[in-house]
């Protein structure tokens, strides 16, 4: 699977650098499209199949308060679950949204639905992301003043002492780490040639 995404992603690359921008923004506009259509479908399936007991488990969602929404996280017909749909929706979301800051494209439409599709996918990273991206590339477009220096301390403040704090015990959180750790440790114990193509299989 890495070996074939490398290719896609050279093969892409190559058609990309003998293209002119309309050509681009055209198939851009498709993949767009096609994403919506995608995340819609996927939307549809996993919010009407909830899974309340995950398999191998006695855990229960409906049993335990505050956590009945990740019964509309694991019925993703893409991924294993919708955090990894929330990605996906990213990429498209801030590549529409750099092609309309460039100015390729106009109508803000997509940009909504994007938006409106990673709310669905319930995935607090990603909606999280949205939102400190689209600040953070606020304030590198303008002249810092003291009102936006206030701004955005009070910002930080409301981060720290507000949603970090009904986010920190949350296992969706505490996995995201494991992941991270996980993921730390396979590649120093991988070699380059492993990394790249076939991964370690012994």
């Amino acid at each position: 699977m890495c070996f074939f995404s490398l290719s896609y992603f050279i093969t892409i690359l190559n058609i990309a650098f003998y293209a002119n921008n309309t050509i681009l923004v055209k198939y851009s506009k498709y993949f767009i499209w096609f994403t919506i259509i995608l995340l819609a479908i996927e939307a549809g399936w996993r919010l009407t199949h909830p899974v309340f007991v995950l398999e191998g488990t006695d855990k229960d969602y409906r049993d335990k308060e505050g956590m009945l929404f990740y019964a509309f996280k694991f019925s993703s017909i893409m991924f294993k679950d919708s955090n990894f749909v929330g990605t996906y929706g990213l990429v498209a979301f801030f590549y529409y949204y750099y092609l309309r800051r460039k100015k390729y494209v106009k109508s803000i439409i997509p940009l909504i639905i994007l938006f409106v599709l990673i709310l669905l996918t319930l995935s607090r990273s990603a909606i999280l992301t949205v939102f400190l991206t689209i600040v953070l590339l606020y304030f590198l477009t303008i002249k810092i003043k003291l009102l936006h220096i206030l701004l955005g301390v009070s910002f930080s403040m409301l981060l720290i002492f507000v949603v970090l704090p009904q986010i920190i015990e949350d296992e969706s959180l505490l996995s995201k780490f494991t992941i991270l750790e996980l993921t730390w440790n396979y590649l120093q114990e991988s070699s380059f040639l492993e990394f790249l193509f076939w991964g370690r299989v012994w």
